[in-house]
C-alpha cells in the first residue's frame, strides 16, 4: 500500500549546517532535486523559515528548524522550493488551512471512447501531456488477465483517487469489460521492459497534442504487457464476458481506510450490479461484512449509469433509464441499497414535470444533483437525511430562458458538477442557433447557478457585458458531454466532437484544446475535484530537512494547531539516511495526534533526512470548517567530531 503519499509531488530540501559550534540552521537552499521524476510548477511550494535553537554547544548541541507562529508563506516557497502542499493554503494570519489547488492534481483525464484511449490534459496550460491505451493485459497481481489493448474497450468514465492516480471504466461493447488504473506520476509507473527510465506517453515537441504515432507507446505484441506504456499499472476484468451489453459504467471513489487511495466502487450495467475494487491491486473485494462480492442496483436493462459519493460516504447512483430519473442510495458501511418508502430507487414527483436525466454529482451540503436531458435544460436537486428510509425533498431548476454571449439558448442538460462556493455547473450538448431561437444545433455550452436559489452566476464576458451562460460552440467544439472543476475552480467540458474546453470561473473566457479525432466521452469526477472537496476533504503540507550527515539525531517534533469541531490533523514523520528512503513506507511513522513527539523514544533512527507531513482533514459539512496549523518545530542534534 502506498502509505507514504496522497499524491505524487516534488520534495525539496532545507539544508542544516554541519553543526559546528552553536549548531544553527542555515536558510533554505534555492535548489531542490526531483526524486519523483515530475516537476510541479510554482503553484506548489511553501514558505520555509528556519531558525536555530540558540545556545553555545561546543560538542554538537541541540537546535531546531520549522515555521514560527503564523509564519507560513507559500509565495516564498515558489522561489526556493522548500516544501510541497496539496489542497491547503495560507490564511491572512500566516497559518495553513484547507483550500487551494495542487499542481500535481492540475489534470483532467478524458476518455477517448472511439479510440479506446485516455488523454491527460494539463488544466493550467490546456496541453495534452499524455495519452494511454485504456487496457493493459496484466492485472494488479502481475498476472495475465486475458485482455488486449486493441480490442475496442470504449472507456467512458474516469475518476481520480486520493493519490492522484486515475481509474478508467471500460464499457467494452462486444468484449470483456474492465477497469484500468493509470499512474499520475512517473514515480509510481512500473518498470517492465528493462530499458532505463520510464517509457511513457509524452508531448515531446511541446505542441500541446500527443501524436498517436510518435508520442504514444504502441505495442507490437498486444498480449505482452512489457510493450505497453509503463504508467499503465493494471487492468481488472469486470462484468460478464459473454454479452455485447455495456459493462463497467458508473464509477466513484470513496474515502477508504486511513492512508489508502480510497474505496473504488464500480457499477456494471450489463448485470445491474455494484462491485468494489481494492485500491492497490484492483482485485474485486467484498462489498460488505457478509462477504457478498456484489449487490444488485436497479432493474435489468436499467443498470447504473453514473455515481457519486458524498461526505457521509453515501453512494448515489443514477439509472441509465432516461425517464423517469431513478436514484439509488447505497450504504457503503454495510454494502446495501437503502429502500426509500419501500422502493429500491428514488424518483422525483410528477409535479416537477418530465425528469429525464444524465450526469450526477454531489455538493458540499451532501445534496445530489442530476442534469436533465430529455427534460430540457433542467437540473434536479435531491436532499436526503442521513440513511433514512423516508423520501427526501426534490427541487428542479429550469434554465430555458437563459441567454449566452452569442444570444443563444440551452436545449438540454448533460453533465453536472458542484464547486467550493456552492455553485452548480451544468453542460449542454444542444442549443439554439445564433439569431435563430427556433433552430437547434449540437452545442458546447456551460452554465453555473447558485445551488440554494438557482440564481444564475453571471459571467463578466466584457467590461460592459454580463451573460447568463457561455456558449463555446464552434467548428471543433460541439456536443458537450461531462463537466468538471479543476484545481483552480475553472470548468472543463469534454466534447464528443474531439476536444476539451476550459471556461474561466469569473469571466467565462474560453480555452480550447487541440482537436483529436472525435468521440471524447467522459462523465464522473475526471479531475478528482469532487473527491478532494466533498467526499473526503483533506490537504497536506510536507517539508523535508537535510541533516548534518548520517549521525544526525532527530530528537523532538512539536506543533501548534487549532482544530474546530468536525476537523482534525494527523502528523507523519519519516527519517532515512538516503533521500530515496523517504519514499519507503517502512520508514514512515504515524499518525501522531498530539505534540510533542519524542522521536528517539518513538524509534526513529539517526539519518541525514527527515520529512514531516501534516494532514489536515474536515468532516464537518460546513464548508469553511478547517483545522489551522500555526507553527511547528523539529529538534535535532549533530554529532561533531573534535580533532
Amino acid at each position: 500500500m502506498r502509505q507514504h503519499l496522497l499524491l505524487a509531488t516534488v520534495f525539496a530540501t532545507v539544508v542544516l549546517t554541519a553543526c559546528s559550534s552553536g549548531g544553527g540552521a542555515s536558510k533554505p537552499d534555492a535548489g531542490g532535486d526531483d526524486p519523483l521524476g515530475t516537476t510541479d510548477g510554482g503553484r506548489d511550494g511553501g514558505g520555509g523559515d528556519t531558525r536555530d535553537g540558540g545556545g553555545d554547544e561546543p560538542d554538537g548541541g541541540s537546535t531546531s528548524v520549522g515555521i514560527p507562529p503564523g509564519g507560513f508563506n507559500l509565495d516564498a516557497g515558489v522561489a526556493n522550493g522548500t516544501v510541497t502542499v496539496d489542497g491547503v493554503q495560507v490564511d491572512p494570519e500566516g497559518n495553513i488551512i484547507l483550500g487551494g489547488g495542487s499542481t500535481s492534481l492540475a489534470f483532467a483525464w478524458i476518455a477517448n471512447n472511439s479510440a479506446g484511449t485516455v488523454s491527460k490534459y494539463d488544466t493550467r496550460t490546456g496541453k495534452e501531456v499524455g495519452r494511454y491505451h485504456a487496457v493493459i493485459p496484466v492485472d494488479g497481481r502481475n498476472q495475465p488477465n486475458g485482455l488486449r489493448g486493441n480490442e475496442g474497450h470504449n472507456p467512458s468514465r474516469t475518476a481520480v483517487d486520493l493519490f492522484g492516480d486515475v481509474w478508467v471504466a471500460n464499457r467494452a461493447l462486444g468484449v470483456q469489460g474492465s477497469v484500468t488504473k493509470i499512474a499520475n506520476s512517473k514515480a509510481y509507473c512500473k518498470e517492465r521492459n528493462g530499458i532505463e527510465g520510464i517509457q511513457t506517453s509524452e508531448d515531446k515537441n511541446d505542441d500541446g497534442r500527443i501524436d498517436p504515432v510518435t508520442e504514444m507507446i504502441i505495442p507490437q505484441d498486444w498480449s505482452n504487457p512489457a510493450q505497453y506504456d509503463e504508467c499503465l499499472l493494471f487492468s481488472t476484468p469486470v462484468g460478464p464476458s459473454s454479452t455485447d451489453a455495456v459493462k463497467a459504467r458508473a464509477m466513484a471513489i470513496g474515502q477508504g481506510i486511513e492512508n489508502s487511495a480510497g474505496d473504488i466502487w464500480v457499477g456494471v450495467w450489463a448485470n445491474s450490479r455494484l462491485i468494489k475494487l481494492d485500491p492497490d491491486t484492483g482485485q474485486q473485494v467484498p462489498v460488505n461484512s457478509a462477504g457478498a462480492m456484489d449487490i444488485p442496483v436497479f432493474a435489468s436493462g436499467q443498470g447504473p449509469y453514473g455515481a457519486a459519493i458524498d461526505r457521509q460516504q453515501r453512494l448515489w447512483m443514477v439509472s441509465s433509464s432516461l425517464s423517469p430519473l431513478k436514484l439509488a442510495l447505497v450504504d457503503t458501511g454495510n454494502g446495501e441499497v437503502v429502500n426509500i418508502d419501500g422502493k429500491a430507487f428514488i424518483s422525483p414527483p410528477s409535479s416537477l414535470g418530465s425528469s429525464g436525466a444524465y450526469g450526477i454529482a454531489v455538493d458540499g451540503q451532501d445534496r445530489v444533483w442530476v442534469a436533465g436531458w430529455t427534460s430540457g435544460p433542467k437540473a434536479f436537486r435531491y436532499t436526503h437525511q442521513g440513511l433514512s428510509t423516508t423520501l427526501g425533498q426534490w427541487a428542479v431548476f429550469d434554465f430555458s430562458s437563459a441567454i449566452s454571449q452569442l444570444n443563444t439558448r440551452m436545449r438540454r442538460g448533460r453533465g453536472i458538477a458542484a464547486d467550493d462556493r456552492g455553485f452548480i455547473w451544468m453542460s449542454s450538448d444542444q442549443g439554439s442557433q445564433p439569431g435563430n431561437p427556433d433552430a437547434t444545433r449540437n452545442a458546447s455550452q456551460v452554465i453555473a447557478f447558485n445551488g440554494d436559489t438557482g440564481a444564475l452566476k453571471k459571467f463578466q464576458w466584457t467590461d460592459s457585458q454580463q451573460v447568463d451562460f457561455i456558449d463555446a460552440t464552434d467548428g471543433s467544439s460541439y456536443t458537450a458531454i461531462g463537466v468538471g472543476l479543476d484545481a483552480d475552480n475553472n470548468a472543463w467540458v469534454n466534447n464528443s466532437s474531439g476536444n476539451v474546453i476550459r471556461v474561466d470561473r469569473e469571466s467565462g473566457a474560453i480555452l480550447r484544446t487541440q482537436r483529436q479525432g472525435s468521440g471524447l466521452y467522459t462523465y464522473s469526477d475526471f479531475t478528482g475535484y469532487q473527491l478532494r472537496n466533498f467526499t473526503a476533504p483533506s490537504g497536506w503540507y510536507r517539508q523535508v530537512f537535510t541533516g548534518c550527515g548520517a549521525n544526525t539525531t532527530w530528537s523532538t517534533a512539536t506543533w501548534d494547531v487549532e482544530k474546530p469541531a468536525g476537523t482534525d490533523m494527523n502528523v507523519y514523520i519519516t527519517v532515512s539516511n538516503r533521500r530515496d528512503g523517504l519514499e519507503d513506507p517502512a520508514n514512515r511513522k504515524g499518525p501522531f495526534i498530539a505534540p510533542p513527539v519524542d522521536l528517539v523514544s518513538a524509534g526513529f533512527p539517526k539519518g541525514n533526512y527527515l520529512r514531516i507531513e501534516f494532514e489536515l482533514k474536515s468532516t464537518d459539512r460546513i464548508l469553511n470548517a478547517t483545522p489551522k496549523l500555526k507553527s511547528f518545530d523539529v529538534g535535532f542534534q549533530c554529532e561533531v567530531i573534535i580533532r
